[in-house]
């Protein structure tokens, strides 16, 4: 009764996992194909009991000397994950990412069993054939985005298409072009090496299918880690079938190993169609993803592991890891406000999050592996070599296996761990286990003579299928969090109350607290906005905000967002509620201490000390905002307020002239140089200044009014009203600008110096 649907479940996972994605979450791909794992896995397990304990009459379990290092691997990771930085990440996954998490890793390790204990040597090439199958799907899916086609697509259908899917970046692998073509790199070599062992290579055509439409896609997506990632893997089993002459009088199946080998060494080295696909089909090139490069990702696990050696930091707990080792030559590039839940090796991640004792582990279940692998084709190798190499044992199959292995173990090396990649790492591991036959021993314990012992297996049975129940209804609870906080962020005003449930249904998701404390403070300073604010909705959003924003850090006091947002929050409310900037200073150090290379908490602790008329405070930490980051345009301009205020005006003005050749784009710094050259009766260069955040920022109000002060100074009345029009219609009803247009208009300005708006 069991038997079949079991074996459905786990063909049914192998088949949707590549694919299997869904518009209703905020993150469309990680998200859900961890909750298709986990429900497919779950109704397997209870399908298994099912069968032992109402089928068979007894408890069977098949185990193979890889078995333990499994266990060893989960049960480290859960201790490193219990005793790290941020529980609720470890388990459900750091929001955004969601994988690597201790409840995926359970999944997956729940799938590995599953697939030892219930998929037979001569079931292996079935569920290849299943996978290869899906990715066909996923590789022809990807190309429609590529070349845009779902966009055209969604514009007949009247846009009720998933507005991801119109995206050149939509994959139904995951959310980026860079982890789609790793995955298709270990693809291609699983494809390869299967079909070099097959009986009939002419019959795989979906084999053939696949593999030349994903060896496109990785010349489209061109990413260097994907080729090396093939090359080291089929110059391997190259050079290994050639030492061992496994096809003696059959070389020729190993001319597409060869061929793609050729084709990768081509393309590390350099990309003969990327300009005309540029120009062409891609119009101007493919969105890239942002990557941590290799020396940061390990410089960065190394510092974390220094600190947390023996267990690392928890499993998903990167964040903390980045915030708070992250290199200060990371602070010179264009992405340093960028907090990275990933470094650009799985690797690495493993040694910052799992520490000493995660890493030997991993590294031992990676080692026994391809050892066991290694000796058991030892054992037959003089079998391989006659003239039809594939004719004969099926143990042959683990070659392929193991060379898809090291493909996948590559891969990990140049890129993170996405679901998929993490789901073919176990399959070809559970595969590879399967395929070792002989080596697999099953220990059983039959009910025939203990019929008391059916009875009590029977109540286990139903105890697993209720505690089944039970995590479906949690993790649903998470999942349904998730959709109202989508669309909260489709439509922010009116669905403030979705957000507001997701907070109360998932209370262990940082997230939302987070959200919901600064939606509410942005309801205060709109209320305090108005001419005439209702004081009761305004303190009930200051009260509102202040609440979440203390739960955040109370449940997730390493999550520097959280101490952040605390921090903006009491900053923003200072001047209604006495006691605040107390606490915003408190907060912005709780948050320095857990990422102190960032010149942004730095310079707002030096603001809250400039409000309180300390300047030599306040000086201290612009100037070590200005050491860490040197072209840091806030902690700059403060300085230069500080300067002018003090009276050491050339300082201030060397400080900005300097500030606009080290960021020439920046707004605030043109304004200001501007502001301090009117001020000085320097009007032409003033006016260069202006003109320059114009032609930046066209609708910048503060520089269109300062302009036309420099034309009035000039006696250029007409261009000065011009301006000041302009600046009405961008700030209708402001009465300044009304009088300062009438002044101009009746020509009654006074010589009397006036200062350009600050």
């Amino acid at each position: 009764m069991f038997k079949k649907p079991l074996k459905f479940v786990i063909y049914a996972l192998v088949f949707l996992m590549p694919i299997f994605w869904l518009p209703f979450s905020v993150e469309a791909f990680e998200f859900n194909k961890i909750y298709l794992m986990g429900a497919l896995v779950m109704i397997g397990m209870v399908f298994w009991l099912g069968r032992m304990v109402f089928d068979d009459k007894k408890l069977s379990f098949k185990w193979s000397l890889l078995d333990p290092f499994v266990l060893v691997f989960l049960i480290v990771s859960t201790v490193s994950s219990f005793l790290g930085i941020d529980r609720s990440s470890s388990l459900l996954g750091f929001y955004g990412r969601f994988w690597p998490s201790l409840i995926g890793l359970y999944f997956a390790a729940g799938f590995y069993f599953l697939v030892t204990n219930n998929i037979a040597k001569d079931d292996i090439n079935k569920v290849l054939k299943i996978f290869i199958t899906s990715n066909l799907l996923a590789v022809l899916v990807a190309y429609l985005a590529v070349f845009g086609l779902w966009g055209r697509i969604n514009v007949l259908l009247g846009s009720h298409l998933p507005a991801i899917m119109s995206l050149r970046t939509f994959s139904m692998t995951g959310g980026s072009l860079e982890g789609l073509s790793m995955f298709l790199a270990c693809l291609s070599v699983m494809i390869i090496t299967f079909v070099a062992f097959s009986k009939n290579p002419r019959k795989e055509i979906v084999s053939y299918l696949t593999l030349f439409a994903s060896l496109g896609l990785l010349i489209i997506i061109d990413f260097q880690p994907a080729w090396i990632t093939m090359l080291l893997a089929l110059v391997l089993f190259l050079v290994f079938s050639l030492w061992k002459r496994i096809f003696k009088t059959d070389v020729n199946r190993l001319t597409l190993a060869t061929l793609c080998c050729f084709i990768a060494l081509v393309f590390i080295f350099t990309s003969p169609v990327k300009s005309f696909l540029d120009q062409t089909v891609t119009s101007g090139g493919l969105p890239k993803e942002v990557l941590l490069n290799e020396r940061t990702s390990w410089q960065m696990a190394v510092d974390g592991f220094k600190e947390r050696w023996l267990l690392g930091a928890g499993t998903a707990n990167l964040h903390y890891v980045f915030a708070k080792f992250k290199p200060a030559a990371f602070l010179q590039t264009d992405f340093w406000q960028l907090r990275f839940d990933r470094t650009g090796s799985y690797w690495a991640e493993v040694l910052a999050e799992n520490g000493a004792l995660g890493a030997l582990s991993y590294l031992a279940l990676i080692g026994m592996f391809i050892l066991i692998s290694y000796f058991f084709v030892a054992s037959f190798k003089f079998k391989l070599m006659g003239s039809n190499p594939v004719s004969g044992d099926k143990k042959i199959t683990v070659i392929a296996l193991l060379v898809s292995f090291l493909a996948i173990l590559a891969a990990q090396f140049f890129y993170y761990q996405t679901t998929v990649l993490s789901f073919i790492f176990w399959l070809v591991l559970a595969l590879g286990v399967v395929s070792w036959g002989e080596a697999l021993r099953e220990k059983s314990f039959s009910f025939k003579d203990f019929p008391e012992a059916g009875l009590v297996f029977s109540i286990v049975f139903w105890v697993v299928l209720v505690g089944a129940a039970f995590i479906s209804f949690t993790l649903g609870k998470y999942y349904l969090a998730d959709a109202y906080y989508r669309e909260y962020l489709v439509d922010p005003a009116a669905n403030l109350p979705k957000l507001e449930t997701a907070a109360r249904v998932a209370p262990a998701r940082a997230v939302y607290p987070i959200v919901l404390s600064r939606a509410y403070l942005q309801k205060f300073v709109q209320e305090a906005q108005k001419a005439e604010p209702e004081k009761e909705l305004a303190a009930e959003m200051i009260n509102e905000a202040v609440r979440e924003s203390k739960i955040a850090v109370e449940k997730f006091p390493n999550l520097v967002a959280a101490h952040e947002t605390a921090g903006v929050v009491y900053r923003e409310i200072q001047g209604a509620v006495a006691g605040s900037r107390e606490w915003a200073i408190k907060s912005f150090e709780a948050a320095l201490k857990l990422e102190p290379k960032n010149p942004v908490f730095l310079t707002e602790l030096g603001k809250l000390e400039l409000a309180d008329k300390k300047n030599d405070e306040a000086k201290d930490f612009f100037q070590q905002a200005v050491a860490i980051k040197p072209d840091y345009v806030d902690a700059h301009l403060q300085m230069a307020f500080l300067e002018d205020e003090e009276g050491s005006k050339q300082e201030a003005q060397g400080r900005l002239e300097n500030l606009v050749r080290l960021s020439p784009f920046s707004v605030d710094a043109h304004f200001q140089l501007g502001r301090i050259y009117f001020n000085s009766g320097e009007y032409d260069k003033a006016q260069e200044q202006f003109q320059t955040v114009l032609a930046l920022y066209p609708n910048h109000s503060n520089s269109l009014y300062s302009l036309a002060l420099v034309y009035e100074k000039e006696g250029e009345k007409d261009k000065a009203l011009e301006l000041l029009n302009r600046v009405l219609e961008l700030n209708p009803g402001n009465q300044d600008v009304k009088q300062k247009i009438s002044a101009v208009k009746n020509e009654k300005s006074t010589p009397v110096e006036e200062s350009a708006e600050e």
